[in-house]
């Protein structure tokens, strides 16, 4: 309202406030029996009755109750007591009923718990009662099916709700509880639950379905070229022959792979569209089946491969690049893709051949990548490095103690100079070649 500490209450709140007080002298009178069992005889113990606790929810726009009462079935009778109750005020946030009948049920569930931790009675039964078929329904079905404000609050109550009940504000209802409890058979029914009347409150199902195509590697060819193979193992194998066969092979296979749509419309004659790289290239298919960049060098002296090469697409082609960078001594971009395209038409080749420049690193042949170092000795001559000077200037020292680890390998060592003794990595120590060629065996 943001009203001043010392500005007067409106008329309308100011009644309200002033009923509000009346209302809280009274509670002088009130009386709560502290004894659950009621009956003044010492005929009626704990051991001979039977008790249940029973729990009610209820909810408005401003504020939701749960109340518990317990049950004690003994040789006088059946008393009813109120154990406990608690109230919480409506959130900010306006909410539709049914959400606030859950959270009113949450709240009971969540008392019933500690009230059962805290009496630790034998209780025979407990049963929890709300009037919202809806929050009922919620609860009867699975978590998953609700949005996250349901879900959250349905996993938390599920273990204590069950059965309907109309509640009707009425000052002994909240001191001795509805007159049914006493009879069992007078307990409402369940009713019927609908999942139309909780719909809107549904999570919208995600049906993920996954159909993984198996691709054609052509293996009727390969079984039949390893058939003839072996009918023909006696006879002098042609090594060049045998390479450009596998190479026509590989050619035919990828462009069967990549390039499925192309070849049926080169097959059928039609025209290809723009977009397609094919079209700015003329493409045809040869007497192999293989595709190959058209043009008009066919009088030519240059070879078909060279004149027609077979176009391919940049995905696959790595391997091929990366040969053509080798054979041309890593000259540049423009050098390898001209090397490349004396035999291949690569579609978008130049991205992949600037790129083989990341091969560079696996071409260094440094020697301790490839020939792992033999662990370093007792009584070996080292060159202590240091990074402030030339290595003319390193110090020349013995190794006199190892200090190998739990692998066996020796990362740390003792060095003797002409004037000290100290530890350093092996890490950081040039280890002199020691030649064999003149010792006497």
């Amino acid at each position: 309202m943001k009203f001043q500490w010392d500005e007067p209450l409106p008329s309308q709140l100011s009644s309200r406030w002033l009923i509000i007080r009346k209302e809280l002298t009274s509670l002088i009178k009130l009386s709560i029996p502290r004894w659950y069992n009621q009956g003044s005889t010492s005929q009626t113990t704990w051991s001979t009755s039977s008790m249940e606790f029973h729990g009610f929810s209820d909810t408005s726009q401003l504020a939701m109750a749960a109340v518990v009462f317990i049950t004690v079935h003994g040789s006088n009778g059946t008393t009813i007591s109120l154990v406990c109750s608690k109230t919480k005020v409506a959130p900010l946030k306006r909410l539709t009923i049914p959400r606030l009948e859950l959270t009113a049920a949450l709240l009971l569930s969540r008392l019933m718990q500690y009230v059962q931790a805290t009496l630790k009675f034998n209780v025979t039964a407990t049963h929890l009662w709300t009037d919202s078929v809806v929050t009922l329904t919620w609860i009867k079905s699975h978590a998953s099916r609700w949005k996250d404000f349901v879900r959250n609050r349905v996993s938390n109550s599920r273990a204590h709700c069950e059965r309907t009940l109309e509640i009707r504000t009425s000052h002994s209802l909240w001191w001795t509880g509805p007159p049914w409890i006493l009879t069992p058979e007078a307990w409402p029914s369940q009713p019927a639950l609908s999942d139309e009347l909780s719909t809107h409150e549904a999570r919208p199902g995600i049906a993920l379905h996954a159909a993984a195509s198996q691709p054609d590697y052509h293996w009727d060819l390969i079984y039949r070229f390893i058939s003839l193979l072996g009918k023909h193992r006696r006879k002098p194998l042609d090594l060049h022959s045998a390479l450009e066969e596998a190479r026509l092979f590989w050619i035919k296979a990828t462009q069967a792979a990549y390039f499925t749509h192309e070849i049926k419309m080169l097959t059928a004659n039609s025209r290809l569209p723009t977009a397609y790289a094919f079209s700015r290239l003329t493409a045809y298919i040869d007497a192999q089946g293989i595709i190959r960049v058209g043009g008009r060098l066919n009088q030519s002296a240059l070879d078909q491969d060279n004149q027609h090469q077979a176009i391919l697409p940049r995905h696959f082609s790595t391997l091929i690049i990366a040969h053509a960078h080798l054979r041309t001594l890593t000259r540049g971009t423009q050098l390898t893709l001209a090397h490349v395209r004396q035999s291949y038409w690569i579609i978008g080749g130049r991205a992949p051949a600037q790129r083989s420049a990341h091969y560079l690193q696996r071409q260094q042949a440094i020697s301790k990548w490839h020939h792992p170092n033999n662990n370093i000795k007792m009584g070996s001559i080292v060159l202590l490095t240091d990074e402030r000077s030339p290595p003319c200037k390193w110090p020349l020292t013995r190794v006199p103690v190892l200090h190998p680890g739990k692998d066996g390998l020796t990362r740390v060592v003792t060095l003797k100079t002409a004037t000290t003794t100290l530890n350093r990595p092996s890490a950081k120590l040039a280890i002199l070649p020691i030649s064999t060629k003149g010792r006497i065996k």
